[in-house]
């Protein structure tokens, strides 16, 4: 049987089922699908909550390309992790021969969504410029030259899907955010990481560095405002003198101390404070949304 290369991976040269896992492995968001249950916790139930390439920048955001699936949308502090449209995707034939007629609807429903996602990407002109500038769009695009409405003709039809009809699960949602991501992957699907954002061990240990110093700090004022006031009532009670001044150090100590405790106080009601909000979010926009009975075999 003959081997067909596929266009843009000249190293990819398949039959049909070496094609079909070519394909799985470019499209299918396997983890991501089974973390579905607890995506409502990672981010905002909407499909189309994607901010636009030049909003990205905007957001403070740095545009990383990878060919990852798993990682397209995702974001990372001031990352966002997007994969280009491939070259064979937009190719009639190819889409036609290894998508639509593959006879797998997850694998359609899959680059139903991620083609979905590239509609909300590229909103208007200036979109369309940073994607060329970056080469996130394929080749032949570049190439002969296309205008930002022969792309949107091109995704219009894919940004028409209904909300949760013909995608995976993965695509019900927009960006995700990667610590939360992380966070889950391990309560859900017991790994240490959905992906592993540190590469050395110094990294890694150096995130904790300042939460460490601000507790060291916090308890070394108390501790020193404690010290303080046993030394002042020892003094005190050997008949010192120095009456006002020592009752104003111990004052001050005790203010210190109080100081401290309510600052933190403060740090961690707000923290409850955010996350009650977004929880609460979360169960409204959830009991908001109609009951979802599944996805439909709409092809590509």
């Amino acid at each position: 049987m003959s081997h067909i290369t596929i266009p843009g991976y000249p190293y990819e040269r398949h039959d049909i089922q070496g094609i079909k896992k070519f394909l799985d492995e470019q499209f299918r968001t396997q983890a991501l699908n089974e973390l579905f249950p607890l995506l409502w916790l990672v981010a905002t139930q909407k499909h189309d909550h994607i901010s636009a390439l030049h909003h990205q920048g905007i957001r403070g955001r740095q545009i990383v390309i990878t060919d990852d699936p798993r990682l397209h949308l995702l974001w990372y502090y001031g990352t966002v992790y997007i994969k280009p449209i491939p070259e064979y995707i937009v190719d009639d034939n190819f889409r036609k021969s290894y998508v639509i007629d593959s006879g797998d609807p997850e694998l359609i429903h899959a680059v139903n969504g991620f083609l979905r996602s590239w509609s909300y990407l590229i909103k208007c002109q200036a979109d369309f410029d940073i994607a060329f500038d970056q080469k996130l769009l394929p080749r032949q695009w570049r190439d002969e030259s296309k205008t930002f409405h022969h792309i949107s003709e091109f995704l219009l039809p894919y940004r028409g899907e209904p909300e949760h009809e013909g995608v995976t699960k993965r695509y019900h949602y927009g960006e995700l955010r990667l610590t939360r991501v992380n966070f889950y992957n391990r309560l859900y699907r017991h790994e240490l990481y959905y992906h592993k954002t540190h590469g050395q061990y110094g990294s890694y240990f150096g995130r904790f560095m300042d939460p460490f110093l601000f507790v060291f700090g916090s308890v070394s004022v108390i501790l020193s405002a404690m010290q303080v006031i046993l030394a002042t009532a020892t003094t005190e009670g050997s008949g010192a003198p120095q009456g006002t001044l020592m009752r104003t150090t111990l004052w001050f100590s005790v203010s210190c101390i109080c100081l401290i405790i309510g600052a933190v106080s403060l740090f961690l009601v707000l923290l409850l404070t955010l996350l009650m909000r977004e929880f609460i979010y979360a169960m409204w926009c959830t009991q908001k949304k109609p009951s979802q009975g599944g996805t439909s075999n709409s092809s590509v």
